[in-house]
């Protein structure tokens, strides 16, 4: 086996610490880095995270290292924060100022020393600048630029003279939502409001997609919205950085309601605030404004009220002689047309006193007449049917069995049954001969055809 030189560890890490010394100790570098895996440890006031750089077109890496921020470092990140309203947190694109440090335990690792507010606010600016250009360039049919002001098809839009059919966009656990109804709920002149809420995330850029879709669900449902609300509580600029994307201030220039913000953001307007309707600044100024426009409207029915009264009343004065001389008329012609329907009524009440009279006495004769001919008519018929129902009791008499069998005729019984053919009596068959007050049972020895002579009566 052949002896090769080797170095601990140790050694080799004491060696690489030596040279960076050399090379890097008491110098300190600006570097323009974005920010990822931050992590806060509040009870030892530290920041540790890492520094990218990322390939021009691609989410690739360029470069990659770890830094942490010290005690001094995060009185600078406070500071930043302060300044730019903005927290020091992933994805945030700074210039830093920073020392390499070297640690054969920890490894290489960049130390914070300060953080360059301006170039994040400059930043922040310029990108949100830039999307402002896509969309003049890209929605030109629907957003223009007038002077430091944007006109879109949503602040062209006229609002209702009346606003009570809302929609708002926020997050369910919102704070500014909460102000916002509490206000509507109480205020002091008793409108009502009609509020459907379409909760979403409203915050983080990776959320526009989310918010744009409960617009787009707003837009769709069909019901007649008066405007729609889109609130949010407070935040760091950061928060608000979803505000400021392409596709949110595409959707919000187009939108077909009237759009009111109230997003929070109390010192700088974002893209979905220049392009919305109503831009106002908190939740609670939504709130307020909706209570004002329909208070300005009932001040404007309450002025037409009463300028409506006065002109009334005016009127009246300066036609006041004209009309007296119409009521007089009006009594008058009243007075001559009540004269003259009383005579017609007077006419009218002595046609019929005579009248009934007379058409009583016509009716009377007629029902006389009628009555003697009921009366004989009724006679002749009841004879009539007396005569009839006489012939039938005769008739029902000779007819009647007993009659008939006390003249000389028997009746034949043959298993029970009167028998009225001989075909159904066959020799031999014992037979019931029923005469006048006597039965008499018989054999039939032999059958002949009868002679009809006998039969006269």
């Amino acid at each position: 086996m052949l002896s090769i030189p080797a170095l601990q560890l140790s050694e080799l890490t004491y060696q690489i610490e030596a040279a960076l010394k050399d090379r890097f100790e008491g110098q300190f570098y600006w570097v323009i880095a974005e920010i990822t895996g931050h992590k806060w440890q509040p009870a030892r006031g530290f920041h540790y995270f890492d520094l990218v750089e990322k390939q021009a077109g691609s989410a690739g890496l360029k470069a990659k290292i770890s830094a942490a921020a010290w005690t001094a470092g995060a009185r600078q990140i406070a500071a930043f924060e302060k300044a730019t309203g903005q927290r020091f947190t992933d994805g945030l694109q700074v210039l830093i100022k920073v020392s390499v440090d070297y640690s054969a335990v920890y490894g290489l690792k960049l130390t914070l020393l300060d953080v360059d507010a301006g170039y994040t606010i400059g930043q922040l600016e310029q990108q949100k600048q830039a999307t402002l250009q896509r969309l003049l360039t890209e929605c030109s049919g629907y957003i223009q630029k007038a002077g430091d002001s944007y006109i879109t098809a949503n602040k062209l839009l006229k609002l209702p003279v009346v606003l009570q059919r809302i929609a708002v966009v926020t997050a369910q656990t919102s704070a500014g939502y909460q102000d916002f109804h509490h206000t509507l709920l109480n205020n002091q002149y008793g409108y009502q409001f009609f509020v459907d809420t379409y909760f979403t995330t409203v915050q983080g850029e990776a959320n526009a997609a989310q918010i744009k879709e409960r617009l787009l669900q707003v837009f769709t449902s069909g019901k007649p919205y008066d405007a729609v609300v889109i609130i949010r509580g407070g935040g760091s600029p950061t928060d608000f950085l979803v505000f400021d994307t392409f596709a949110l201030g595409q959707v919000t220039a187009k939108f077909p309601i009237p759009i009111i913000t109230g997003i929070g953001h109390q010192h700088n307007e974002t893209i979905v605030d220049l392009m919305a309707h109503t831009p106002l600044k908190t939740p609670t100024k939504v709130a307020e404004f909706l209570i004002a426009h329909n208070r300005a409207f009932e001040d404007r029915i309450n002025q037409l009220q009463n300028k409506l009264l006065v002109k009334a009343q005016q009127w009246v004065a300066n036609n006041k002689s004209d009309l007296v001389t119409v009521e007089r008329q009006l009594l008058h012609t009243a007075q001559t047309s009540l004269h003259l329907y009383r005579r017609r009524l007077d006419a009218m009440g002595n046609e019929l006193i005579i009248k009934p009279a007379i058409l009583f006495n016509s009716k009377r004769k007629d029902l006389l007449n009628i009555n003697h001919q009921l009366q004989f008519t009724s006679i002749r018929l009841l004879s009539h049917e007396r005569d009839d129902i006489q012939g039938l009791e005769k008739l029902l008499q000779v007819l009647d069995p007993a009659s008939i069998l006390k003249r000389g005729f028997a009746l034949v019984s043959y298993q029970g049954r009167i028998a009225t053919k001989a075909s159904l009596l066959p020799v031999g068959a014992d037979i019931s001969v029923l005469l006048d007050n006597t039965n008499i049972t018989s054999t039939i020895k032999a059958k002949a055809p009868a002679d009809d002579s006998n039969t006269d009566l």
